[in-house]
């Protein structure tokens, strides 16, 4: 679409499935949503450069896992090896409208739920090194750490900024 996400040119799927990226005929479900838009600068597109800029999710269910081993079930992408300079990944914003967020890290003993009821994440997502901007609001169902839980129920406001390094996995 032209205009429903402008001033992005937006490419709009309804009904989306992901299952979980694990290596087992089991697979739960990693995302289940009503739309995500994938939306690009009109002006890249016109010059044959397709770089995804902002990626919305609307009406949706995330269910984000860490096993005892350390291994994830939503690590599905893998590192290009031919660079094609006419297709790029430079995501600058990330936008959830009413998306349940479930985190649960078997390994380190840490669950988390909340509804995002409309978060905006900014930042250079591409680089090794970046600020991530974190505003919105979220319902928090729970934050349960080593079995203390934490932020029941409440109604929150976020208003964060994250320096993260993506090469020692460090977030300040």
């Amino acid at each position: 679409s032209l205009f429903q996400k402008f001033p992005y040119v937006s490419l709009t799927f309804t009904d989306v499935t992901a299952k979980d990226a694990i290596k087992s005929a089991n697979k739960g479900e990693l995302l289940k949503a009503e739309n995500i838009y994938l939306q690009f600068n009109i002006w890249d597109l016109y010059n044959k450069n397709y770089r995804i800029r902002k990626i919305e999710i609307k009406n949706a269910t995330v269910n984000l896992m860490v096993y005892d081993d350390g291994s994830d079930n939503y690590h599905f992408w893998k590192k290009d090896t031919v660079p094609n300079k006419s297709f790029s990944f430079d995501l600058q914003k990330l936008a959830f409208d009413n998306v349940t967020i479930r985190y649960k890290n078997f390994y380190s003993n840490q669950d988390y739920s909340g509804v995002a009821k409309n978060i905006l994440l900014k930042g250079k997502f591409g680089s090794d090194h970046y600020s991530m901007y974190v505003n919105g609001d979220l319902f928090v169902n729970y934050i349960n750490v080593s079995g203390v839980n934490y932020f029941p129920s409440r109604n929150s406001n976020i208003d964060i900024v994250l320096n993260v390094n993506q090469n020692t996995d460090t977030y300040t």
